[in-house]
């Protein structure tokens, strides 16, 4: 019974998308046809194959985005459906740090939004990098860097998850899993780096390293606004502990899952 289920759960959620990101009738089709064909190609050994290419629109604006798996299919729910990163700014971010890019679905999300933003995408996954170039050929003004945001600066051990690519980590998530090594920044270090003195929009979806990536960010005040997810399975440490880092921002958290919460601060003028 779970399975079915989950199958129907997987094509709901396939008409969902396909009826508010199809740009036409063909991208609504194929969105709808994905659902059957992605779960298809990775069983039948093909879960990394060429990309497909959707149009797609959203906030009255047209964009492409390739997915190759059901993770990509998962992003694209995540921030145009459930929006998870939306947030009402009194006026539109001029500088975005986007921690997290994953495959830059919510790199173009913020850029179809807040066109004239300039965005910083970080992700450490060398497996996301050529996803994330490719989606964000369209978009201007947006710069890539390959490094693990978190509490530290230097090489990192960074655990690739071998099923999800939006679900690697600095943290070892499947027991006996072989790191490899990607370069760590703390925020402050890629401000100095990047001659960034101030920052509209801080975006986290960093698997579990949050809580060290803003535990000594000494910064902080120069954020005006964070959003991101909040991993306490991952973390280490409790919901509070983690809200009680931002000290002149007013708070708001949603659950999303058991252990999962997005959390919104907004510093207090």
């Amino acid at each position: 019974m779970n399975f079915f289920l989950k199958i129907i759960k997987k094509i709901s959620q396939h008409v969902r998308l396909a009826f508010v990101l199809g740009a036409d009738a063909h991208s609504s089709a194929l969105l709808f046809a994905l659902a059957f064909w992605l779960p298809l190609r990775k069983r039948i050994g093909r879960g990394q194959g060429n990309s497909i290419r959707l149009d797609l629109k959203k906030f009255g604006k047209h964009f492409q985005f390739f997915i190759t798996d059901s993770a990509d299919a998962a992003v694209l729910k995540e921030i145009f459906l459930d929006e998870e990163y939306a947030c009402a700014a009194d006026t539109p971010p001029k500088v975005i740090f986007d921690l997290g890019s994953n495959v830059g679905a919510s790199v173009i999300y913020f850029k179809l939004k807040y066109p004239a933003a300039k965005v910083y995408a970080f992700e450490p996954d060398p497996r996301n990098i050529g996803k994330l170039k490719q989606n964000l050929e369209q978009c201007t003004d947006v710069v890539v860097l390959h490094y693990a945001i978190g509490g530290e600066n230097g090489t990192r051990d960074f655990f690739a998850h071998p099923e999800s690519g939006i679900s690697s980590s600095l943290r070892e998530r499947v027991s006996g899993q072989r790191p490899s090594v990607v370069e760590g920044r703390t925020i402050d270090a890629v401000m100095d780096e990047l001659g960034v003195e101030e920052i509209d929009l801080l975006k986290f979806d960093i698997e579990g390293a949050e809580y060290e990536a803003f535990e000594n960010f000494r910064n902080m005040a120069k954020v005006r606004r964070f959003i991101g997810e909040l991993h306490l399975d991952l973390a280490g440490e409790d919901k509070e502990r983690f809200t009680g880092l931002f000290k002149r921002f007013r708070v708001s958290t949603k659950q999303i899952a058991r252990t999962r919460y997005i959390v919104e601060a907004v510093q207090v003028i």
